[in-house]
């Protein structure tokens, strides 16, 4: 996990930083279209992430959490996308049982996905 950021077991803060660049690329139409894409696609990539972890699905847990990774650090959703990427490496590996840990990145989501909604 990066220094520098402070993980806590049920905090999940959306970095507003993230969403103003966004927000100067495109507006707010934009920003708004894509965290409908994200909240829209998302809960599939959690779905999918969680039955690969739950046969030890090593190839499927790293396709699942290396794209929802990618679309939480865009949407400054920090502490999923930095789950999402250990998580992506540790079945790279194969690193033993990581159902544990892909049930914290359902939980990080969903507070994501809550702090999200509401900004539609």
């Amino acid at each position: 996990m990066p220094s520098g950021r402070r993980y806590h077991e049920n905090v999940a803060t959306l970095d507003p930083v993230a969403l103003d660049k966004l927000r100067k690329l495109g507006g707010d139409e934009f920003v708004s279209e894509l965290v409908q894409t994200f909240l829209k696609d998302a809960p599939e990539r959690v779905r999918a992430a969680l039955e690969a972890g739950r046969r030890q699905d090593w190839e499927g847990i790293e396709r699942a959490t290396h794209s929802l990774a990618s679309s939480a650090a865009m949407m400054g959703a920090g502490e999923l996308h930095d789950l999402g990427r250990a998580l992506e490496h540790r079945a790279a590996e194969k690193a033993g049982d990581l159902l544990p840990e892909l049930e914290r990145l359902e939980g990080l989501f969903q507070e994501y996905a809550r702090q999200l909604q509401a900004l539609l």
